[in-house]
């Protein structure tokens, strides 16, 4: 039977937490720099590169 752990290792459950991940950036980090956030500020705060931010900053 499978256990919550094996579910994880699957290929199409890290696709799609991945593209989850990403529909929140997508819609978050322009949110947040209208706020008054830096590029770098939002960076640390998700623990992310300050290069991957600037792409979800750049999309519309």
């Amino acid at each position: 039977m499978w256990e919550k752990d094996d579910l994880k290792q699957t290929r199409a459950y890290q696709e799609a937490e991945q593209a989850g991940e990403e529909k929140v950036l997508r819609a978050t980090v322009p949110l947040l720099l209208q706020k008054g956030m830096t590029i770098e500020e939002i960076a640390q705060y998700f623990k992310l590169s300050i290069e991957t931010i600037q792409q979800f900053a750049s999309q519309k």
